[in-house]
């Protein structure tokens, strides 16, 4: 309603404003207010069939009869119990296709990857009279000065700037030592020793040679690195690689071999970036090997080539490949229990609803047991009765006649007899375990339902088909699975899937109905509001008219009495 400006009571005395003011605001209360009132309950009455709406398509979604009937879903989770209850030699999961069965497996071999690694280390030649700052130390260092101790003797080493021959000579000058840069290997050979290091030394000489990783033998040591070898910061063009495509198992490297181009640290992480070439890459400085590992496992073969020189990695012979082996194991009930083989030790497709994850070779057979699960049919089964229950604790929240109806015929379903006593084993939700449960300390009672554990597992492991027919049987459809009920019936979640089906169609459903009748209603409050606030301006116009013109003629009556107040009285 527009606000208006008006100047009630300025000529007079008289507060005609603000009676004009309380007139309106109880005209607004007895003729806008309640149809404002009755909108919201209308709004709020809207938003509860949502809610229902909701809850109910939850328990719906729950039931899933069609995927049930269409074998996309299973009321019997196969369960897989193993003699290696750790799972140390072999884990096996079943899905729904899975058929109850007994057998055993032997794992006889794992698959391994297969692995391409240069024949030959990456080398650049060095003699005795090459320089230090030339040589490859190990982790890429550079050999400092300081003490070295070898045999317990303590040698000061200043000659880091000098020659391999330098090294040599120092090593040779501790008692009874005798060391020689191997020009084969690229090592450094000691004899004479019986200790290496000291926690004193400054010098990282015994790091840098590998001597530190060596096993002492007999007096006997040779440092673990190859000073020819190259650094993974070598560029490819220093070692003679030329070309711009490096092919592995038929996917294609790009590579700049150019003189200020890539390093054999950046073809490690362009292949390692690749997931199209399926291979794990990596550099050992140490030896100047360049490692390729399938990242798939068995017996395949890797491929390498390039549009360019690649011979300095030292890696397209036949000897530079050692072929991964195949898995090899045996199950009882398969091929005649013989060994059967694949590439990978994640194996399907062998015995249907199964998968085998072998993990060690086993010392024994490993009898693995496939069975109905009972735990997991309960476990469906509690879902859509915590679901149902959700429903039912809106619906008495509300508590109208629509909500009373609802509980009372979901209540008739899952409570009700179907089939023939004597004829189907089961008849009842009942019988197989459904309890109610009642709150004692609320006016409410009945608060939804339960399944009880011990009842329902004794019902399944005596008659889990009659179970099925109960609560699933529908022998008027031709594509229901679970047989039908003696008399025709229909399973009990298959009537209480009808039932919410009637409720939430969203064309002809009980609940779009009511919502449409609903909306309708807050359509015409709307309007009537609209009409209401429209009468109670025109009044407040004619209210402020009407006080206007009595405005007018209090001050006319002000000004006479004021004017003969003045006339002076004759004497």
């Amino acid at each position: 309603m527009a606000a208006n400006v008006s100047f009630l009571g300025l000529n007079s005395s008289f507060d005609s404003a603000n009676l004009v003011q309380q007139l309106v605001q109880l005209e607004t209360q007895a003729r806008v207010t309640p149809l404002q009132e009755k909108r919201t309950d209308l709004r709020r009455k809207d938003s509860f069939l949502d809610a229902v709406q909701s809850d109910v398509e939850t328990v719906q979604t729950a039931i899933a009869y069609d995927t049930i009937k269409k074998g996309e879903a299973s009321l019997s989770p196969k369960g897989v119990t193993t003699s290696d209850s750790d799972n140390e030699f072999l884990s096996v999961t079943a899905d729904d296709d899975a058929v109850p069965q007994t057998f055993e497996v032997n794992v006889s071999k794992l698959a391994t990857n297969t692995i391409r690694k240069s024949t030959a280390g990456i080398i650049v030649d060095r003699t005795s009279a090459s320089d230090i700052a030339d040589v490859s130390f190990k982790g890429g260092v550079t050999l400092s000065d300081g003490d070295v101790t070898i045999n317990g003797e303590t040698l000061n080493f200043a000659n880091s700037t000098g020659t391999v021959a330098d090294i040599e000579t120092f090593l040779s000058g501790f008692t009874g030592v005798t060391a020689t840069f191997n020009t084969v290997t690229g090592q450094f050979d000691l004899t004479g020793v019986t200790s290496l290091g000291s926690s004193g030394d400054d010098s990282n000489m015994i790091s840098a040679l590998g001597l530190d990783n060596a096993v002492i033998t007999g007096g006997n040591v040779s440092g673990i690195q190859n000073l020819e070898a190259v650094q993974g910061n070598t560029l490819l063009s220093d070692i003679g690689v030329t070309g711009t495509t490096i092919t592995i198992n038929g996917s294609d490297i790009t590579i700049d071999t150019t003189p200020t181009g890539d390093t054999l640290n950046d073809l490690i992480t362009a292949i390692n970036n690749d997931s199209t070439v399926g291979v794990a890459a990596a550099y050992d400085a140490i030896n100047g090997e360049l490692v390729l590992t399938n990242e798939a496992t068995g017996a395949l073969a890797m491929t390498i080539s390039g549009d360019g020189d690649i011979s300095a990695f030292n890696i397209s012979g036949g000897g530079a490949e050692t072929l991964g082996d195949n898995a090899e194991f045996s199950i009882s009930t398969l091929n005649g229990g013989a060994t059967l083989v694949s590439n990978d030790n994640s194996v399907s497709g062998l015995v249907e609803g199964l998968s085998f994850d072998l993990n060690k070779v086993t010392t024994d057979p490993i009898r693995v047991t496939i069975a109905e699960d009972p735990s997991g049919y309960k476990q469906k089964l509690d879902n859509i009765i915590d679901r149902v229950n959700s429903v039912i604790r809106g619906l008495q929240r509300e508590n109208d006649s629509f909500s009373r109806s609802l509980i009372s015929r979901i209540k008739g379903v899952l409570g009700g007899v179907v089939g023939t006593s004597g004829t189907d084993t089961y008849t009842s939700f009942i019988q197989v375990g459904l309890e109610s449960e009642v709150a004692t300390d609320t006016e409410i009672g009945f608060t939804g339902y339960k399944l009880t554990d011990s009842v329902f597992d004794e019902a399944f492991a005596n008659a889990p088909d009659e179970l099925n027919k109960l609560l699933w049987g529908d022998s008027s459809d031709p594509d229901n699975i679970f047989g039908g009920l003696s008399n025709g019936d229909k399973g009990i979640l298959v009537q209480l899937e009808e039932l919410l089906d009637s409720y939430t169609d969203p064309v002809n459903g009980i609940i779009q109905g009511i919502s449409d009748s609903v909306n309708d209603q807050i359509q015409s409050v709307d309007n009537d509001i609209i009409r209401a606030q429209d009468s109670v301006q025109s009044y407040e116009d004619r209210l402020t008219r009407q006080y206007s013109q009595l405005d007018v003629i209090s001050a006319q009556y002000q000004q006479q009495a004021a004017a003969a107040a003045a006339i002076p009285i004759a004497q």
